[in-house]
């Protein structure tokens, strides 16, 4: 990647900031965190992206993760957002101080067993799948209340797991799906606060991708995932979601 490569990621990195920023002053609100998300792009590029102010990354992948190693270690901080094996948990801990992927008590139950074993802090969302599609990942919305009184019921004995926050996608191409799953997720995190005596501002509702970080933004959210508004488009991406 030469100088010229980099600068164009460093303009767009901008670009977007201004647009976030402009997007939030008119609706009068603060801006969210903007998580840079590094997957199908080389370790190269999380140096460009710490340069523009991107101090928060993000990785769909295990191994991709980890052969970007030397690299993520420079961030502030590494979400892993991509689906998690179980058997993947202890290489995930490696990279990673949060986990937005969680969407089942016997993947949580294996996170706190491994971070509990390696006296570890990890930060974990719940994933949740509010608009019902098949092809994607995470709880039902009739899930959630079941995975929150468990992680609550346990956390006793596993203190260092730390659940601060939601996670959700939108639908591609139905912004009014999208919309609506949006408002969902802030809505179910609004009653989890209060159900629980979370602090408000220290909950995350981590929503907003490439093709929807405005309407995200419109809906209450607190971190947007960015990938391709950011560095550009990975390889194989044509038709599908964009982080």
């Amino acid at each position: 990647m030469d100088a010229r490569d980099k600068q164009l990621i460093l303009e767009r990195i901008m670009r977007v900031k201004k647009k976030v920023q402009e997007t939030c002053d008119e609706l009068g609100r603060e801006p969210p965190l903007i998580v840079g998300v590094t997957k199908g792009h080389p370790a190269t590029i999380i140096d460009i992206a710490l340069d523009g102010g991107i101090t928060q990354l993000a990785e769909n992948y295990v191994q991709e993760a980890l052969s970007k190693l030397p690299s993520l270690k420079k961030a502030e901080k590494v979400h892993f957002i991509g689906h998690l094996q179980r058997n993947k948990v202890r290489d995930a801990f490696q990279f990673a101080h949060v986990i937005q992927s969680v969407d089942s008590v016997k993947l949580l139950k294996k996170i706190q067993h491994v971070s509990k074993s390696l006296e570890q802090r990890i930060e974990i969302y719940f994933q949740i799948n509010f608009t019902r599609e098949k092809t994607k990942h995470g709880l039902l919305p009739e899930e959630i209340d079941s995975l929150v009184e468990y992680y609550f019921n346990s956390l006793e004995e596993y203190p260092l797991v730390k659940f601060t926050g939601l996670m959700t996608i939108g639908m591609l191409g139905s912004e009014k799906e999208t919309k609506k799953a949006f408002e969902q997720c802030f809505q179910t995190g609004q009653k989890i606060i209060r159900e629980y005596g979370l602090p408000p501002k220290e909950f995350v509702f981590s929503y907003g991708m490439t093709n929807d970080y405005v309407l995200a933004l419109q809906t209450g959210s607190t971190m947007l995932r960015l990938g391709t508004a950011l560095f550009g488009e990975r390889e194989k991406t044509k038709g599908k979601a964009l982080n």
